[in-house]
């Protein structure tokens, strides 16, 4: 039991969760075995107000092994949902950079379909490392963007234009182009000169 005692009194290392669980458990040990001894009182001749004093003493170190140990179980808990959390972090990244991986792969093949030689330049920018060569590649795309806008201003216009003159047709000319040609006219060797002979 004494070596119980000095052992609780002196905590060496690091302060950690196991340590100051080792000793709770040694303390509260202590305060069972005190509470037990028989005797106590006429061994060392206690007064009545001695031993009130102790009862008191005593009822104030359950409270606070009581309040260490829901402490502690607090601190466990805690520590378990920080693995857990850390584990549910990890998982998120994961699936965030495969989500991520994916997209990218997407808009690389859509670029492949329309633009082969755009995309050559974006991975060796990508490659570079860069900030000048990435900056540059940057504004090679802004200036294309404004071009593939004004031209395609244009071919909208023109598209426009070619329907409104289209609708503008005369009405007899629309016919005239929308009525299909009559099938060709057969001769047969009996009748060889009848379209050329006609009669008035």
């Amino acid at each position: 039991m004494l070596n119980a005692i000095e052992d609780s009194m002196a905590i060496k290392g690091k302060l950690t969760l196991s340590s100051i669980n080792q000793f709770f458990l040694q303390l509260e040990t202590i305060v069972s075995f005190i509470k037990n001894l028989k005797g106590i009182r006429d061994m060392y001749k206690y007064s009545d107000s001695m031993q009130i004093r102790l009862n008191n003493e005593l009822k104030e170190l359950d409270f606070v092994l009581l309040e260490m140990s829901s402490i502690l179980r607090n601190i466990s808990s805690l520590r378990k949902q920080k693995i857990d959390v850390t584990k549910e972090v990890k998982n998120l990244k994961e699936s965030y950079e495969k989500r991520k991986r994916e997209e990218y792969q997407e808009m690389e093949l859509v670029a492949a379909i329309y633009d082969k030689d755009l995309l050559r330049k974006w991975h060796v920018a990508k490659k570079a490392n860069d900030i000048q060569t990435m900056e540059n590649f940057i504004t090679s795309l802004v200036e294309k963007r404004q071009a593939l806008e004004y031209v395609y201003k244009m071919a909208t216009e023109k598209l426009t234009g070619l329907r409104k003159a289209h609708n503008n047709t005369p009405i007899m000319l629309q016919a005239l182009f929308a009525k299909p040609l009559p099938p060709p006219i057969r001769v047969t060797e009996s009748e060889p000169d009848t379209f050329l002979n006609t009669t008035d």
